[in-house]
Formats: C-alpha cells, sequence, structure tokens
C-alpha cells in the first residue's frame, strides 16, 4: 500500500470517529430548540454504530499489516495483556453484576452524583472481580487443556 493511501485510510477512520462522537454537539449546545428530522434520526440512529466499526476496522487492518506506527506501539503494548485477558470476561459477567445491583434493591433507585459514583465503581469492581474468577478457573485452565490436547503453540 502506498504512503499517501494508509493516510488517506487513516484520515477517514479519524474523520468518521469524531463525527460519530461530536457530530451531535452542536446541534445540543448550539441550537437547543433544534431538533432531528425524522429521517435524521433514523440514519444516525442505524449507521452511527457501522460508521463507528469502519472506523475501528481501519484500525485494527492498519495495525495489523504494519500502518499503525505509532497507534500499534501504544495498542501493542504489554501493559495491557492482562486488561486484554480479562476484557471478554468483564463483558460476559458485568450483566449479572447490574441484575444483582437492581433486582437486590427494595427501594426505587433514585439518581444523584454520589449515588452514581458509588453504583459505578462497585460494578467496575464486581465486575472485575468476577471475570478474575472467569479467567483464573474456567478461561486459562481450558486453554492449557487444548494447548496439551493439541500439541500447539501460542500463536504471536
Amino acid at each position: 500500500m502506498t504512503v499517501w493511501r494508509c493516510w488517506l485510510g487513516w484520515a477517514a477512520s479519524a474523520t468518521v470517529m469524531v463525527t460519530v462522537v461530536y457530530g451531535l454537539y452542536p446541534l445540543f449546545h448550539y441550537q437547543p430548540a433544534h431538533t432531528f428530522t425524522r429521517a435524521g434520526n433514523v440514519a444516525y440512529g442505524t449507521l452511527h454504530r457501522t460508521a463507528w466499526g469502519v472506523g475501528l476496522s481501519w484500525i485494527t487492518l492498519a495495525c495489523h499489516n504494519g500502518w499503525g506506527w505509532w497507534v500499534n506501539d501504544i495498542l501493542g503494548a504489554p501493559q495491557w495483556q492482562p486488561w486484554s485477558r480479562l476484557s471478554f470476561a468483564c463483558y460476559l459477567v458485568h450483566p449479572f453484576v447490574l441484575s444483582i445491583f437492581t433486582g437486590s434493591s427494595a427501594v426505587p433507585l433514585h439518581y444523584s452524583d454520589l449515588n452514581a459514583t458509588y453504583w459505578y465503581l462497585g460494578t467496575l469492581v464486581l465486575t472485575h472481580v468476577g471475570a478474575l474468577l472467569v479467567y483464573l478457573f474456567v478461561e486459562a485452565p481450558v486453554g492449557r487443556l487444548i494447548k496439551a490436547s493439541t500439541g500447539s503453540s501460542r500463536h504471536k
């Protein structure tokens, strides 16, 4: 791939991702009375996640093929490895933690900044503890069994 195509990919990815995140800012902060049309609501609601995925896809493709430069150095740093091993387990565990938090309340939950912080930090800690347990007692042993049974080494 030529350098200009690589730069074009990075520019397109950054533009799409910044547009998804900040595209609605002027709508809500400069013109509070103005709202989306129905078509605008449908278009943004259906396309923003796909656009975000396309932007992430370029980052993945570029880093995998050696076009990531400093982005690849940051994302591939060894300090991220412990969190990368827990991330999928966190994704699997967090609905159960949220269900326990919301289902165990005897009274309705009322919002305040302090309560939101308390619930967030509690959910974060319990989710990561649960993910660590899932990794230690399920994912790691099963991975070792598969490695031992197939005799294959881990791909780098």
